[in-house]
């Protein structure tokens, strides 16, 4: 009996152990894939990771010091500072995460010339980067506002956990989706940064949306990043209640926009491959 006949007889194995063998090799892929995004966005050196911790700085300052200017009191608690970190940190999770997936396919076009590299692993690592540094530079801040004497665990842990949790479901989704109109459409790149500004703004950073007229407010529940913040800051602050807050409205927007962009990645890998 030839070798080659041996082989055609030789049982397969079950299925249990093949796909724990494919979730493995997947898993070291993403894992390898991750150190490398770490190093190409941070580098070698600690210059990097310090910009990573300077920025919410910047805008946390600028922004408590501009309302001290005007000599506005915070809505909620009694540190503007802890009222402005409240809505940027959600905020920056999202932002990082649609605008940080976005050129992960096109950025990496000579890992996914192999065949063992997919779009999804490109993506996954990059996701999976975000999380690590948005949970490192959070706890961080937070536990100087401790430090300091201000308030730094929320009056609802898990409340706010599950906000965190939804607010990056709806930042992959629509990262997923920004990484495969980036392969279709160059400009695409240059337009969503717009819609981050204007999202920024809206999003609640200095107000609270139950505070604004009835109209403003009609417009502003559209939009699943006011109600992101709203819902962390419900979490936040001990005996906020919000009339204005929907948290299966965020919720439904993440699972939508994750849907969406798995399929898009799906149906549109040719176009993508031939994009890229």
């Amino acid at each position: 009996m030839t070798d080659e006949t041996q082989f055609r007889k030789a049982p397969l194995r079950p299925f249990q152990e093949r796909l724990a063998a494919a979730i493995a090799l997947q898993q070291r892929i993403i894992v390898a894939l991750f150190i490398r995004e770490t190093r190409t966005r941070f580098g070698y050196s600690m210059l990097g990771y310090g910009w990573v911790l300077l920025e919410p700085a910047f805008n946390l300052i600028v922004w408590a010091v501009l309302f001290n200017m005007l000599e506005r009191h915070p809505p909620l608690g009694a540190s503007m500072f802890i009222f402005v970190a409240t809505a940027f940190f959600p905020f920056k999770l999202f932002r990082n995460m649609s605008a940080q997936l976005m050129p992960s396919i096109t950025a990496n076009r000579s890992l996914l010339s192999f065949p063992i590299v997919h779009n999804l692993d490109v993506i996954m690592a990059r996701a999976l980067l975000e999380v690590i540094t948005f949970i490192a530079v959070t706890g961080f801040y937070f536990s100087l506002f401790g430090i300091f004497g201000l308030q730094a665990v929320p009056a609802q842990p898990i409340e706010a956990m599950l906000c965190l949790s939804a607010i990056g479901l709806f930042g992959f989704g629509m990262g997923t989706i920004n990484a495969v109109l980036a392969c279709l459409l160059p400009s695409w790149p240059r337009i969503y940064p717009w819609y981050l500004r204007v999202s920024y703004v809206s999003s609640g950073i200095f107000f609270l949306p139950s505070h604004l007229p009835p109209a403003a407010q009609d417009i502003l529940w559209y939009l699943p990043m006011t109600h992101a913040v709203e819902w962390f800051r419900v979490a936040f602050y001990d005996g906020y209640e919000s009339t204005f807050l929907n948290t299966t409205y965020l919720v439904a927007w993440g699972a939508l926009l994750t849907f969406v962009g798995l399929a898009l990645e799906r149906l549109l890998r040719r176009s993508i491959s031939i994009a890229k």
